[in-house]
């Protein structure tokens, strides 16, 4: 993927630029058709961007392997998932740079053809190279998935994760993290479907650099099929970001 972005904040103040590029390459391994498998990929960002800051030309680059495992335990419908993931990121300014492990576990069960649930802990470890706080994450969650008619998984997760930093303060919050959406008919031709969520990101990499943020979404999409090979969508997204630091 390619991405190019134009910020400017007024009138007045001369725009600022960044561009990226970020190939990927991943593969999928089943020891055991649908019992045992694995998934692993890898991702590289490089980056350039234009400082609001000093009007200089900056870079960053980026490196991500991932790691999946997935057992499926059929004779009582369970199912273990496992997952590490290592980004190691460097920029034209050493203090900026970082290394970040995230890890998580999860374990789902099937309690009829409709209803599952799930528990999940996932852990984060931010590691800054410079004089920025390194912190860590404990986000555990609990939830449930329900197929709806025609097949439709509907989900919802409640976790509360704490933020552990060095030196200040911790923080938590609560969180809602999956889709809640579903997908119901208007009349013969229509549908809509709405979406909401919860939880955190992390914004470290351009001009922005926003840092750790606690965001909240809403999103819906209409369609609506006017023959058999014409249809149409209409959809909009409400997104509010919180950055902490």
């Amino acid at each position: 993927s390619y991405t190019r972005d134009e910020y400017s904040s007024t009138v007045e103040e001369p725009a600022y630029w960044e561009e990226s590029v970020s190939p990927s390459v991943g593969m999928s391994y089943w020891f055991k058709p649908d019992e045992f498998g694995i998934e692993t990929d890898i991702s590289f960002t490089s980056g350039e961007y234009l400082s609001k800051s000093d009007m200089r030309n900056h870079w960053y680059e980026s490196t991500k392997p991932s790691f999946a495992l997935v057992y499926k335990y059929v004779p009582y419908h369970l199912e273990l998932e496992g997952t590490l993931s290592h980004t190691i990121a460097r920029f034209s300014d050493p203090s900026d740079d970082f290394d970040n492990w995230n890890g998580s576990v999860s374990l789902s069960k099937k309690f009829t053809k409709k209803i599952e649930g799930f528990v999940k802990y996932t852990h984060t470890i931010m590691d800054f190279k410079g004089n920025n706080e390194n912190y860590s994450i404990y986000d555990p969650s609990v939830g449930i998935t329900y197929i709806a008619a025609e097949d439709t998984p509907v989900s919802l997760s409640v976790g509360y994760f704490i933020r552990n930093r060095e030196r200040s303060p911790d923080e938590a919050a609560l969180s809602v993290n999956g889709d809640i959406g579903k997908t119901w008919s208007v009349g013969r031709y229509g549908s809509v479907s709405f979406g909401t969520s919860s939880g955190y990101d992390e914004d470290y990499f351009g001009a922005e650099k926003m840092g750790f943020g606690i965001y909240y979404d809403a999103d819906f999409t209409a369609k609506y099929a006017f023959s058999k090979d014409i249809i149409g969508d209409v959809n909009g997204a409400y997104k509010k970001d919180k950055y902490k630091d």
